[in-house]
């Protein structure tokens, strides 16, 4: 066992039979007695505790993502609950460094537990049981079963109370979930609710094509106001186009093609999307929940023993309001909530007492601030939802979405962003055509994300500029070649680095009259060939290979073109090894090859969008890096009539 596992095991059993709750760095390098490396190997005691924390934390999250998914999502979303709060009884001291204030580090195990209960409800929203979008569903219910261990862990009391639990996550789901409903309910505003959420969601796992991204932008604001309440298009009364996020684009934290559907390409007002006041308009028994611990709170505390008291509690009410709508709602719920604490101190007669006063100024200032949040916010929303319109633009001109249709071609693309809220990123595709011909360009820049945006920029603002001249396909990669050369020293001289900045590149041309295609591979990832007749994907492999783009001035570069056939109903596959390169849960690579033999029959966009499935199930729903993939299929020629 290396010096990091024995550190980590002494602190964690130093931590479980701490009465604090809290351990000392002396006491753990004595434990373990590696001393001398324990601040070289985790720098702090945040980051220490931190480690211990995903340690810890590795047991659960392993059970959660072991969990065979059942039919019913709804029975799903109880059990992880139940679970959670019964690891944090279990493992009080280790539960309270993630659920309570307290290290500066924070443990990765709070995304990846925040991103399984995402999952589920998304999982909820396709079966139409999902009242809210899924980013705002799952901090409600986290907020909630979080807030339910803690109060068992701090309440020694109330521990004995196992069924509290239980009762809260009953009620919780009331403000979350739709009821459920027979074949022959007649409450249309539910039916179309219901219908909404659940189209929204399967949108969002399985994007339609055929819309111009206007079109999507403005399906998911309509459905957005129909899940939101059932506003009338059209009229002012209508809640948030962009389905609760204030900017206007995340609706999963798994970031992908998905996210063509945004309220910034629309044309709609900002006004009109996100009301000053009011966030969008939710489902009724939303509203029900703040107001409902209003009145249960004081209730509550006035049966409870003397030494006991709940009030405090109230502020839950007000912070449950401002994260669901604005201003004016907040100060109501806010004020409800501080005239409930004067209505309790009266009655058991401790109103002017030390404790119920610093309670009061304490519960008025903090709905205070909620006011002032839920105001900036709001604001801040409609600057963001301007921002993203142009931002959107501007990244769309950059990458154009490909044709369908290319002389006697069908052509299919996919792109996946490493950087949330983007639609580009480091790997790039592109099509144009000659008299004659079509030519296809992909690409994967050194980097990922927003850093390598303008490096994406230059090699399509080069290929755009001469692929569509007569000219032979070395010397347009020539072109290509010392554009990218010019261009990334020309804006990067700043850059320390910029000798090594490189595009690894295919380019493809694909005459229209000939069974061929003709490629030239610039260190990139050799595309795979899918013949129809046979059913067998084959790498097309060039025996003389280039040098990335914008490193040709490192060798006497001569450009040649290797000949392969492509007869009607092939296809070829070009991709960037951000798809190659994906793991499993055991660190497997994805096998690309191995799993496009099975769809040989599929055409581009079906075809793609089986990769894509098959791809998230093998990283677990999770990609971390930038991804394309273009497909591009020689039709068959009519026959003669």
């Amino acid at each position: 066992m290396g010096n990091r596992s024995l550190i980590l095991e002494a602190a964690t059993e130093l931590l479980e039979a701490s009465p604090t709750g809290d351990v000392a760095t002396r006491g753990v390098a004595e434990k373990a007695g590696v001393r001398p490396v324990i601040y070289r190997l985790f720098g702090d005691k945040d980051s220490l505790l931190a480690a211990v924390v995903d340690q810890g934390f590795a047991r659960y999250l392993a059970a959660e993502r072991a969990a065979e998914p059942t039919t019913d999502p709804v029975a799903d979303l109880r059990r992880g609950w139940d679970q959670h709060t019964r690891f944090a009884l279990e493992h009080p001291n280790l539960y309270r460094l993630v659920a309570a204030p307290g290290p500066a580090c924070v443990p990765t195990a709070i995304d990846e537990m925040h991103a399984l209960l995402h999952a589920t409800l998304e999982r909820v929203a396709r079966a139409g049981r999902l009242a809210l979008e899924p980013d705002r569903a799952a901090d409600t219910v986290i907020s909630a079963n979080t807030g339910v261990a803690l109060t068992l862990l701090t309440r020694p009391r109330m521990r004995p109370d196992t069924d509290l639990s239980a009762r809260v996550r009953d009620v919780v789901p009331a403000g979350v979930l739709t009821p459920e409903m027979s074949v022959g309910d007649s409450s249309p505003p539910v039916r179309t609710q219901r219908a909404a959420t659940t189209l929204s969601a399967l949108l969002r796992r399985d994007p339609p094509r055929s819309f111009t991204p206007a079109e999507r932008a403005l399906l998911s604001a309509w459905l957005t106001r129909l899940i939101d309440g059932g506003a009338i298009p059209g009229s002012r009364t209508g809640g948030s186009a962009t389905g609760g996020s204030t900017d206007g684009s995340r609706a999963n934290p798994h970031h992908g093609p998905e996210h063509d559907v945004t309220a910034a390409t629309t044309k709609t007002s900002t006004t009109e999307v996100l009301p000053a006041w009011n966030r969008g308009s939710h489902h009724p028994l939303w509203l029900a929940v703040p107001l409902l611990l209003v009145i249960a709170i004081p209730t509550a505390d006035a049966f409870l023993p003397p030494d006991i008291h709940l009030a405090h509690l109230l502020v839950v009410a007000a912070a449950l309001t401002a994260m669901a709508y604005g201003p004016r709602p907040t100060a109501l719920v806010g004020a409800l909530a501080v005239l409930a604490l004067i209505t309790a101190g009266t009655e058991r007669g401790t109103l002017v007492t030390e404790s119920v006063l610093v309670e009061l100024c304490t519960l008025a200032a903090l709905c205070a601030l909620l006011v002032a949040f839920t105001h900036l916010r709001d604001r801040r929303g409609r600057e963001l939802l301007r921002a993203r319109a142009v931002s959107d633009t501007a990244q769309r001109v950059v990458l154009r979405p490909l044709p369908t249709r290319a002389g006697p071609l069908s052509l299919a693309g996919e792109y996946h962003s490493a950087e949330a809220d983007t639609y580009i990123g480091g790997d790039l595709y592109a099509a144009a055509r000659t008299s004659r011909s079509t030519r296809l360009v992909i690409g994967d820049v050194r980097g990922k994300g927003l850093a390598s945006i303008s490096d994406t920029a230059i090699v399509l603002g080069a290929f755009r500029a001469a692929a569509h001249r007569p000219v032979p396909l070395p010397e347009l990669v020539a072109y290509v070649e010392d554009a990218v050369r010019w261009g990334l020293q020309e804006f990067s001289e700043v850059d320390p680095d910029v000798g090594e900045r490189f595009v690894t590149a295919v380019v493809l041309d694909i005459p229209d009259d000939q069974p061929v295609v003709h490629m030239i591979s610039c260190g990139h990832p050799p595309p795979l060939l899918l013949c129809r007749s046979s059913g067998t994907a084959t790498a097309l492999h060039v025996t003389d290979p280039a040098p990335p783009l914008g490193l040709g001035a490192l060798s006497d570069t001569t450009y040649t073109a290797a000949t392969f056939p492509f007869h009607d109903g092939d296809r070829i596959l070009l991709y960037t090894d951000g798809v190659t390169e994906t793991r499993d849960s055991g660190g497997a690579f994805y096998p690309l090859a191995e799993r496009l033999a099975k769809w040989s029959d599929l055409d581009p966009g079906p075809l793609l969008r089986e990769i894509v499935a098959d791809l998230r199930d093998h990283a677990g729903g999770l990609v971390h890096d930038d991804m394309a993939m273009m497909v591009v299929q020689r039709d068959e020629a009519p026959a003669a009539g």
